[in-house]
């Protein structure tokens, strides 16, 4: 696959909205409303010098409340995830183009190459030539019947420390796959503390965590999407439940996990996929 066969715009999503007018509403919505409007002024400026100063005055908030609101809704500080966005829309325009990297990082607003290749690859997983090579190689009929297999396959090894249910929130009888995650705080989902395949709908189970508070990040895609989806992640489904006790002594903690689309205030999940799953069954892709 040469590279990916549609353009896309790196500073906008397909689940991005217009900021509402926030006149007529009550607190927690007023919150919300201000956080996307942040977050749109971000899309639209990544290769600008932004600060949480400026930020906050974007979203009529002081610094000190825009950030701790910030992270309450998006999961993360407004300044890590103008971090994540500016790799996001970097890692789509290296998958779909030609461009030099450089010509890349600045328009992104890295202004060294070095700083851009350190961020993007403990971001993505991959520096951005390895990224390009594995577009290139990518099957996606061996990838569909590699997650078939390794969904089949009974798990091994240590009783389950987290278990549950898996589906779609808009139709249970949807098919598809989704990798769970457990990260603990501060960890990236590149390096999970525990991680999962399972057929969606289904059941799965994340062994051999040790005691403690996790997040779990579920990430989920249908039988019908195309190699441009899958590999781009824009419309892909997700879940997360953050406070899940891994008890200590053999007790089990059930969770159900229910996959929705991408709404405005979600970070991107900018490892692709198909590399994440890769860690967890080497098969998948070549």
């Amino acid at each position: 696959m040469a590279h990916l066969d549609r353009t896309f715009d790196i500073q906008r999503r397909p689940f991005d909205r217009p900021a509402a007018d926030s006149s007529h509403l009550h607190a927690a919505q007023r919150r919300v409303v201000a956080v996307e409007r942040a977050i749109s002024f971000m899309r639209g400026h990544l290769a600008e010098p932004l600060t949480l100063n400026g930020l906050a005055d974007i979203a009529h908030c002081s610094p000190w409340h825009f950030d701790r609101v910030f992270s309450e809704i998006a999961g993360m500080s407004p300044l890590r995830y103008l971090s994540h966005l500016r790799i996001e829309a970097a890692k789509l325009a290296v998958m779909e183009s030609d461009r030099r990297i450089i010509d890349i990082a600045f328009s992104v607003g890295y202004n060294s190459l070095g700083s851009f290749g350190k961020r993007f690859t403990e971001l993505v997983g991959l520096a951005p030539s390895q990224l390009r090579r594995a577009v290139d190689d990518f099957d996606i009929e061996r990838w569909r019947s590699g997650l078939d297999q390794v969904c089949l396959k009974p798990a091994a090894g240590s009783p389950a420390a987290v278990h549950g249910d898996i589906g779609f929130d808009d139709d249970p009888r949807r098919a598809g796959w989704a990798m769970i995650a457990a990260v603990a705080a501060g960890d990236s989902i590149l390096n999970p503390a525990g991680c999962a395949l399972a057929a969606v709908p289904g059941r799965f189970a994340l062994h051999g965590l040790a005691p403690a508070v996790y997040s779990l990040v579920a990430i989920g895609f249908d039988r019908t999407m195309a190699p441009t989806e899958i590999l781009t992640q824009q419309s892909a489904t997700r879940s997360r439940r953050d406070r899940v006790t891994v008890h200590p002594g053999g007790a089990t903690t059930a969770v159900r996990l229910t996959l929705r689309r991408p709404e405005a205030s979600d970070a991107p999940i900018v490892p692709p996929f198909a590399i994440v799953a890769s860690r967890a069954a080497p098969d998948l892709v070549r």
